[in-house]
């Protein structure tokens, strides 16, 4: 028998001993796998969820600072048309009226500072939302026109109005003739009031945008959170499975070994010569 052949039953077991080893081994390496990726995908989920919590809170703030603006602006449009119907009225009573259009330049820097905070909560919320949808659980979030955008032209579109009313407050204040001409640019005030607001009425279906996709990512990260669990439980009970499966088909290379060697200790077949008689009697005698 050549070294190869009385060496093939060691080389069977080691076979043998090796695939249980690495069928124990690779079960507790992806077993602290598959906790460690559990505890981190739950972790990253739970965080998730609170961001839902946290933006929709951010974006009922933002939708009240902007019915705060809705009001300023109706206040403002209010003043206007009182400018108007006192200029109207009589051109004796102009420095009462430049009295009281003095006051709406600061009421418009006002509400350009609260257009600001707007336009920032809008920034948190719209960067938050793009970094949730690129996750594979996050909403389809792709507006058309993204919310701080909004508020932005909404603030350009103020700038002007601000500029107006410094001017009409100057003129109401020295007024002594040309009311006609005073008269046509609060009605133009007035119009470009009132497109602001227009404006502003839109941002409503934005905060509707962002509300819904909020809601969405918030249910989607609770719904993963909750079925996580039991998908790690039946990926564990795979690997288990794969590794029983693995451990007992050793069972063939060590069976063989085995053969192998009750089959070299056999006997071979033996030949019995039987011995040649020997003659004692003296052939002479």
């Amino acid at each position: 028998m050549n070294a190869v052949s009385r060496r093939a039953p060691t080389i069977l077991r080691s076979i043998a001993v090796a695939g249980v080893l690495v069928a124990i081994i690779g079960t507790i390496v992806i077993w602290v796998f598959l906790s460690d990726l559990e505890e981190t995908t739950d972790r990253s989920l739970l965080i998730g969820e609170q961001a839902a919590v946290t933006l929709e809170d951010t974006i009922d703030v933002a939708g009240q600072v902007l019915d705060a603006v809705d009001a300023g602006l109706l206040t403002v449009q209010s003043s206007l048309s009182t400018i108007d119907d006192v200029l109207q009225s009589t051109a004796g009573l102009a420095d009462a009226t430049g009295s009281l259009s003095a006051t709406l330049p600061t009421s418009f820097d006002n509400i350009d500072a609260a257009l600001a905070t707007v336009q920032n909560l809008g920034d948190t919320v719209d960067s938050t939302l793009s970094a949730l949808s690129s996750l594979p659980f996050g909403p389809d979030y792709n507006p058309a026109v993204p919310f701080p955008e909004a508020v932005g032209d909404l603030r350009e579109a103020l700038d002007p109005i601000s500029a107006q009313l410094t001017t009409i407050s100057s003129e109401l204040q020295n007024f002594a003739s040309g009311s006609d001409d005073l008269t046509a640019q609060i009605d133009a005030l007035t119009a470009d009031v009132e497109r602001t607001r227009d404006a502003l009425s839109g941002t409503d279906d934005l905060l509707a945008q962002y509300r819904q996709a909020t809601t969405e990512a918030g249910q989607l990260a609770a719904e993963t959170r909750n079925q996580l669990s039991g998908s790690m439980t039946r990926m564990r009970i795979t690997v288990v499975a794969l590794a029983l499966l693995l451990a007992l088909s050793e069972f063939v290379p060590w069976t063989l070994a085995a053969l192998i060697e009750d089959r070299r200790v056999e006997p071979r077949g033996v030949v019995v010569v039987a011995p040649k008689a020997i003659d004692l009697v003296d052939s002479d005698g």
